[in-house]
């Protein structure tokens, strides 16, 4: 059952991150992204969870498929 539940949120994490990707590539001309030291970002507990939850690794390899 657990398994169900990690199966469904990875889903739902990366479908959300492919709809956001594909909205700003068709809405801007060029996306810049910024090279951040997220294992430093980390250190602060009171905002490692947010972060660590939001998925910005796979966001930054994230490609455009035509």
């Amino acid at each position: 059952m657990v398994v169900k539940v990690h199966g469904k949120i990875a889903r739902v994490r990366e479908d959300f991150l492919n709809k956001l990707f594909r909205k700003l590539v068709n809405e801007n001309q060029v996306v810049v992204v910024e090279n951040l030291a997220v294992k430093n970002m980390v250190k602060n507990h009171t905002l490692a969870k947010a972060i660590s939850d939001a998925g910005w690794g796979k966001f930054c390899t994230m490609q455009v498929q035509s």
